[in-house]
């Protein structure tokens, strides 16, 4: 198995310079996750591929201290995951297209100087797409599904200043519970659930953001 992953955080530099964690200021990031694996069987002198498998996915993010320890704020984005067979004479592709809204507040306690340490909670709603295909003969099949996700969580970190408007940031501990509802065409309908509790060094995401 081989896994690449991929997670950081992206932004522009500011145009103006403000005091850091002022209340009124803007804050500006984002995240973009990105992963990839796959796998090889091989019997003595025959390789054949097995399922590989990609998700990614793009949130820009933006929010406004409501005061100096206190930001309210929201990110906006898409995700997929898609994941690809092959045989003989035929191959499948699943991918799970989705777009969400996830709605933030987090607290920043000061540390020391440039130095703080953040709790966020989060909530999190998305639209979007179970879509199967499968390809025989030159035929190809497709079977599409609507998706409806909602969950909420946690995430802790801690930001340092580099200059009056730009930190870095790294989210070290983050809490999830999910459920994701695919609709099928019959009117019945499956229900998944997920609880994730990832902490470092599994879940370092490092990045920057940006007051103005």
């Amino acid at each position: 198995m081989k896994k690449i992953c991929i997670l950081g955080l992206l932004a522009l530099l500011p145009i103006l310079l403000s005091a850091q964690h002022t209340e009124g200021n803007f804050y500006i990031s984002g995240n973009l996750h990105f992963s990839t694996s796959g796998t090889k069987n091989i019997s003595g002198n025959t390789t054949t591929d097995g399922p590989t498998h990609i998700s990614y996915r793009f949130g820009p993010t933006g929010g406004l201290f409501i005061n100096e320890d206190f930001l309210v704020g929201a990110s906006v984005g898409f995700s997929n995951s898609i994941t690809k067979r092959t045989g003989a004479n035929w191959d499948s592709r699943q991918s799970q297209p989705l777009y969400f809204l996830s709605p933030f507040a987090r607290y920043y306690l000061n540390v020391a100087g440039d130095f703080y340490v953040y709790g966020s909670g989060f909530s999190e709603i998305g639209f979007g797409k179970f879509k199967d295909e499968e390809t025989s003969g030159g035929t190809t099949i497709t079977e599409e599904d609507n998706r409806f996700l909602i969950g909420f969580g946690g995430l802790m970190g801690v930001s340092y200043y580099i200059s009056p408007t730009v930190a870095l940031e790294l989210n070290f501990a983050r809490l999830s519970l999910d459920w994701d509802t695919r609709y099928f065409d019959d009117d019945n309908k499956r229900r998944q659930y997920s609880f994730d509790f990832i902490t470092a060094p599994s879940f370092p995401s490092i990045g920057l953001s940006i007051l103005f």
